[in-house]
């Protein structure tokens, strides 16, 4: 459609050569009207530029439009295009909406952003997206939480379904890094710990750090050391100049360089027998010794042991603290004038080593026993008896029942024990009875 030819010299610049069109008007509540030499019709002619074009746009929401030289073959064209402009009403009525301001905060800090003034909201931003730093994006009042800088749109929907939309900036600075920690161990007891914090030389100074929930203290330097620390887990804290905050749990750690220890002579013998102790704890000043749990004396040093029995002792030994301290325990195997050792393990590989499994007494004994696997089936009995020379009493060569091999494992045995000549002045009872577990290794 040829809506008209604009040519000449506008009115309003008559004096201006060349000057050409320019449309004058004013647009309210969806009327247009015309100023100057400009009417508000559906054509323009001469130096009325201004053009409705309401009566051509019904039922099309799409405008193509061109502008063409009336005389394209002639010379001398020099008209100069300086600006069209396409003007309309919207069909929603103005609403008042408000946004959160543009806001500057530290990485990884929870934010509350804001919006109001409609009944349904839609937040988005052009970097990733906005659910991965959003608690929502749907709600008026999401809390944005990140670690990069972005810019966000929200959509705001009135009861109309008419919608505007207001960026909200936030601007994201980085936290300081911590370099390293060099942490020094307390000594049990007393509060001897040190701490060495050293920050990333990016960070903006000065830098302020803090232990737990102890007051700031500034550095002008990248490094802040702490002393006089106890044990346990403690958060470091480091601000930048921004007031940006990074934190950190660390663990102080304890030494105890305290060492129970302690001698016993003679170890076994028979009853009764005379024990004497020495003390050779390390880094300790406090004792509290005991004997079969009754508690002695710090200096305890010598006990009679009268009958026989075992006997245990326990020293514990600190300094500076009782939390510090150490324990370390012996046994005295105190025995009526007859003595027997065996193992707990043999091996019987035919190596002429530990090969059989028995006892060894310092008089001539006999003896019945049980070998039992760990089911209680019997895979070895018989009777042992030694001679005035003798000194050890087999036992078991490793074989079931039937010359058959037993296999490696723990085995439970059964022993009763007596005396071949019989001795009145002796304080046990015979036969003893002895029993225990029995390790066997090929």
């Amino acid at each position: 459609i040829n809506v008209g030819t604009i040519q000449g010299t506008d009115n309003v610049n008559i004096d201006w050569p060349g000057g050409a069109a320019k449309g004058h008007f004013y647009f309210q509540e969806n009327d247009l009207f015309g100023l100057d030499d400009d009417t508000p019709d559906n054509l323009i002619d001469s130096s009325d530029a201004i053009l409705d074009i309401a009566s051509y746009m019904v039922n099309q929401n799409q405008l193509d439009w061109s502008l063409e030289y009336e005389y394209p073959n002639s010379e001398g064209h020099y008209n100069i295009y300086s600006g069209f402009f396409l003007t309309y009403s919207s069909p929603c009525d103005t609403f008042s909406v408000s946004v959160s301001p543009d806001t500057t905060i530290c990485a990884n800090l929870p934010l509350q952003l804001s919006a109001s003034g409609g009944t349904q909201y839609e937040w988005n931003t052009s970097t990733g997206s906005a659910s991965d730093v959003l608690s929502c994006t749907t709600c008026p009042n999401p809390i944005f939480t990140g670690d990069s800088s972005r810019v966000f749109t929200v959509q705001i929907w009135n009861n109309d379904s008419c919608s505007v939309v207001r960026p909200v900036s936030i601007r994201v600075k980085d936290n300081p890094e911590i370099k390293s920690l060099s942490i020094s161990p307390t000594l049990c007891g007393l509060e001897t710990g040190a701490l060495t914090i050293v920050g990333q030389n990016t960070a903006v100074l000065p830098l302020q750090f803090a232990l737990d929930n102890n007051p700031y203290v500034f550095s002008s330097t990248y490094t802040k050391s702490f002393s006089a620390l106890d044990s346990g887990f403690v958060t470091v804290h480091l601000k930048d100049g921004n007031g940006c905050v990074t934190d950190s749990v660390v663990f102080v750690g304890v030494s105890n360089p305290t060492q129970a220890l302690f001698s016993a002579n003679p170890s076994t013998g028979a009853a009764p027998l005379n024990v004497n102790l020495t003390n050779s704890s390390v880094f300790a000043t406090n004792y509290e010794w005991f004997l079969n749990e009754e508690q002695q004396n710090s200096n305890f040093s010598n006990f009679l042991a009268d009958t026989s029995g075992v006997y245990e002792i326990e020293l514990i030994a600190w300094q500076n603290d009782p939390k510090c301290a150490d324990t370390f325990a012996l046994t005295i195997d105190v025995y009526d004038s007859l003595m027997l050792q065996m193992p707990n393990i043999f091996s019987p590989n035919n190596d002429a080593v530990n090969d059989i499994f028995g006892i060894s007494a310092n008089i001539p004994i006999s003896m019945k026993y049980l070998i039992l696997n760990r089911w209680g089936n019997v895979v070895f009995e018989g009777n042992s008896k030694s001679s005035q020379l003798a000194k050890f009493v087999s036992i078991w060569d490793g074989t079931s029942t039937g010359a058959a091999t037993a296999s490696e494992g723990v085995y439970f045995y059964q022993l009763e024990i007596d005396l071949i000549e019989k001795n009145d002045k002796m304080k046990l009872d015979f036969p003893i009875k002895k029993e225990g577990f029995l390790q066997l290794v090929r």
